[in-house]
């Protein structure tokens, strides 16, 4: 009886629980690593349309700007743009007497910056004031309004001597503006 008690074990239950168990358990392994696949595939799905829709989001913003992009390049392009500054700058300062502020330095340069690598090439600019508080940032929102390519890198203000002017309840300051001059890449 132990011969036949084998051979049916044998045929009638692990023969068969071998056939059938491989196959079923490659089949659940091969769905769980295909709802992975597919959960990873729909997530990939979800951030890209969340990008589409951010992009037409921010072409809509850009639409009535479109035609002011020559403008934008042309004022971002390496060509000339000290140029551009100088007039820029002389421009505001021209709007304000000289005795309500003196520019003392100019100078536009090459070099490294403080403004992290992220916005590219660029020059470095530095201007040096004598001048009262309101003159001062008048001039500065004028030429920060005339070239939107200038980054404020430091502020410096001391307070300074009036040299010779008449007596004043607000007191003269000597600044010194650093800016970073983005260009095109």
């Amino acid at each position: 009886m132990k011969k036949y008690l084998k051979s049916i074990l044998l045929f009638d239950l692990a023969i068969p629980a071998l056939a059938l168990g491989i196959p079923g358990i490659g089949l659940f392994v091969a769905l769980a690593s295909f709802d992975s696949y597919a959960d990873e595939k729909k997530a990939e799905f979800e951030q890209h349309v969340e990008q589409a829709r951010q992009i037409a989001q921010l072409r809509h913003q850009l639409e009535p700007i479109q035609d002011q992009l020559p403008t934008l390049k042309a004022m971002l392009s390496s060509r000339d743009i000290e140029a551009r500054l100088d007039r820029g700058i002389s421009s505001a300062l021209q709007k304000l007497s000289p005795s309500e502020i003196e520019s003392t330095l100019r100078d536009v340069q090459p070099g490294p910056f403080a403004v992290p690598q992220t916005l590219g090439d660029g020059k470095h600019l530095a201007l040096r004031f004598y001048s009262r508080w309101e003159p001062l940032t008048l001039a500065a929102l004028s030429w920060e309004t005339q070239q939107p390519n200038l980054l404020l890198e430091s502020l410096t203000l001391q307070k300074a001597d009036q040299r010779g002017q008449q007596s004043s309840s607000q007191p003269y300051l000597q600044s010194e503006l650093s800016y970073f001059v983005i260009a095109e890449n």
